[in-house]
């Protein structure tokens, strides 16, 4: 990768290579993670960018003999793409597992949702919840470990200040540690998202992608989530049996946790599935705006 970086750095803008790396870098992850060695992986990923680069398509060509002696690929690459998606998978669910059961942790201590537990989870809810999306980000991008442990430095600075604290109950800095503690852990969720190139404009831009499809799919989850809900609410109704405590001290915090978590797996993971929805969304809009002008 270093030496295909110094040839494109000779030919093009360091904005485009910069762009470039990314891509390049997170195609080589994904196909790491699916189950293609090292050399596999950045040798499909290159081709992948030189069908749009011109740069890249001349140093594939200069370096075709030490493209051909890289190892085949086995027969059993389908076979191996599969366990890596399943491998993916199930790091995504087990985060997600993990950020519903720790959502109902402070139950052992005596907070709940409601009443005076409120004040606890206003504060505390994203440190419950966002450390797994964290791991699941340092899973899938691979970052330096240097930058995993200046994230879980913010986390756990973040939850150190707004425990120790002393805030008024409904005063205006509670709301405002309540409002912005979110947006800066979700900021720092961009470091890992962004690997070795956090610093560079592609990565950010990447970054704010991710986080608008992030949105919607979720904004998608939580409304088929509440739907089932109501559904399953009224069927258990109609035969006698409550099951509203069930539904919203459980069901509804629990999946609400883990679809942060499925819905980003679902952006990266699955991105040819739900990659259209912004675009998709975007064009609805405008269909709509040009109606109604």
């Amino acid at each position: 990768m270093a030496r295909w970086r110094e040839y494109a750095s000779a030919r093009e803008d360091a904005a485009r290579v910069d762009a470039l790396s990314l891509q390049l870098a997170e195609d080589t992850s994904r196909l790491e993670a699916a189950g293609l060695s090292g050399d596999e992986a950045l040798l499909v990923a290159l081709r992948r960018i030189a069908e749009e680069d011109d740069a890249t398509r001349r140093f594939i060509a200069e370096n075709a003999a030490g493209f051909l002696a890289a190892p085949a690929a086995t027969g059993h690459a389908p076979d191996d793409v599969a366990e890596g998606s399943k491998r993916e998978f199930a790091v995504a669910l087990l985060c997600a597992v993990a950020a519903a059961i720790a959502v109902k942790l402070p139950l052992l201590f005596g907070y709940r949702l409601e009443g005076d537990g409120a004040e606890f989870y206003l504060l505390n809810l994203s440190l419950l919840v966002l450390p797994f999306l964290a791991a699941y980000l340092a899973w899938a991008k691979r970052p330096p470990r240097w930058q995993m442990g200046a994230v879980a430095g913010v986390f756990v600075a973040g939850a150190v200040a707004v425990n120790a604290y002393p805030f008024v109950d409904g005063g205006s800095t509670q709301t405002l540690t309540a409002i912005h503690l979110p947006v800066l852990l979700w900021l720092t969720l961009g470091v890992v998202a962004g690997a070795a190139l956090w610093r560079t404009v592609a990565a950010r831009m990447e970054f704010t992608r991710f986080t608008g499809e992030w949105f919607i799919t979720y904004a998608l989850i939580a409304m088929g989530g509440g739907v089932l809900s109501g559904i399953t609410v009224g069927v258990f109704d109609a035969i006698g049996l409550s099951t509203e405590t069930v539904v919203s001290e459980w069901v509804i915090p629990c999946g609400a946790a883990g679809a942060v978590v499925i819905a980003a797996w679902l952006v990266e993971g699955r991105r040819n599935l739900v990659g259209g929805v912004a675009p998709m969304r975007a064009v609805v809009h405008l269909r709509r705006v040009r109606r109604g002008g």
